[in-house]
């Protein structure tokens, strides 16, 4: 699962990268919250419980 929280050229290459594009089923954009960060990369099943820790 591939969180952008502010679409620039680097959240570009890195999906790239990964074999993904901005419309892929795993990727999903989240303007709704003010992160540090202008990607997440949740890896594993259990993303869901490690979501909301900073």
């Amino acid at each position: 699962m591939v969180i952008i929280n502010q679409n620039n050229n680097n959240v570009t290459n890195v999906l790239t990268l990964l074999g993904m594009g901005i419309h892929h089923s795993n990727v999903e954009l989240n303007t709704a919250t003010d992160f540090d960060e202008d990607i997440q990369i949740i890896i594993g099943k259990d993303y869901k419980d490690f979501i909301n820790l900073n």
